[in-house]
């Protein structure tokens, strides 16, 4: 089963194509001063504070599609030009 992982700031700005234990293999369950999960596409004002505690942390990352809880399923992300925009709003 491959899920579909969007994160924003990335070098290339592009969704990520994992499987799951690809997923965890690159980026670890545990959440981090310069790593965030969130479920979904949130509202750009909800993004804004991890943004820019990133920013002035020189840089983290923002994993949409991963589910809260100890498991931490991989639920992925449908990304598309709306998608696309809300995040370049925040």
């Amino acid at each position: 089963m491959f899920a579909k992982v969007a994160y924003g700031l990335s070098e290339h700005r592009q969704p990520l194509f994992l499987s799951a234990e690809e997923f965890w293999a690159r980026f670890g369950r545990a959440e981090s001063g310069t790593l965030e999960f969130k479920e979904g596409l949130i509202k750009a004002a909800k993004l804004q504070e991890p943004v820019v505690a990133f920013a002035n942390a020189h840089g983290g990352r923002i994993v949409l599609g991963i589910g809260d809880g100890t498991d931490r399923p991989v639920l992925g992300v449908v990304w598309d030009q709306v998608a696309e925009e809300r995040i370049q709003e925040a």
